[in-house]
This record gives structure tokens, sequence and C-alpha cells, in this order.
């Protein structure tokens, strides 16, 4: 295993990639930020390094031949909406101001990534926890509310 950081050390990720046989790279790398990371820690800088930190993934992927990428994304793309979600509605309408920063994030990630041609699934799961969450239903970074 080697340990590397992707948003500096492209170089490197690119060897690994190119030394290595991959059939599929899963792409999950980056920071979790939720609204408490965002009043708390310094959202601008993780926000450009989610980002590099997948694009560096996804260059990486189209560079070395590697066309399969399953890429987690998140859920907090979708507009609000009194009606069902579905896909074709992700990148319509506003965000809500609630996820402005990483709902945005999100999107423009995930068009990088149709850009890309490669052949890739996108997961988009409405319930990601990381540093800051409390498992509180009314706190929690979700989509819908039960």
């Amino acid at each position: 295993m080697t340990k590397i950081d992707i948003a500096s050390q492209v170089q490197i990720l690119m060897n690994q990639f190119n030394a290595k046989n991959f059939d599929v790279v899963i792409i999950c790398a980056g920071y979790v930020l939720n609204q408490q990371a965002i009043n708390k820690k310094n959202i601008n800088r993780k926000i450009l390094d989610h980002i590099k930190i997948n694009k560096n993934i996804i260059d990486a992927c189209k560079m070395n031949k590697i066309h399969k990428v399953i890429y987690l994304s998140s859920a907090l793309g979708y507009p609000s909406s009194k009606f069902k979600l579905t896909e074709n509605i992700f990148f319509k309408g506003k965000v809500p101001k609630r996820h402005l920063f990483v709902g945005n994030m999100y999107r423009s990630l995930e068009k990088y990534l149709y850009k890309s041609l490669l052949n890739f699934i996108i997961l988009r799961p409405g319930e990601v926890y990381g540093e800051y969450d409390n498992f509180k239903i009314n706190s929690a970074n979700s989509i819908a509310k039960y």
C-alpha cells in the first residue's frame, strides 16, 4: 500500500495507476463536508482540496485508460422540491441554501466526470456521517426528514 497526498502528489498517483492493472476505480476520496464542518473549519480550503483530489483521480483514470469508475457523490446537489426527486432533476434548480457549498461542489464534480467520457456509475447517498455529526435527525446531513 502506498500513502500519498492526492491533492498535491499527482505524478505519484499517475505512476501508481500506470504500474497496476486496474479494471475499476472507486472514487470516495476527500473530506466529509457537512454544515457543522462548514461552520467550524476553513470551508473554502476544504472544498478546493476536495475538488482537486477528485479531479486528479478522474484525470489519472483517463490518462491510464481506466474506463470504469464508481463515484461516491452526494444527494445534497438536488434542488428543493415538494415532489419526488428523480435522477433527471439533479442539475435543475438551485441547491438549497443549507447545502449550497457542498451541493454545488458535487454538481461540479459530477459534470467533470460526465465530460471525462469515462464509463461510470454515480452513487448519491442521502446520509453520510462524519466529523461533527451528532446522529440527530434534525441536524443530520440528510435529504428527507422522517
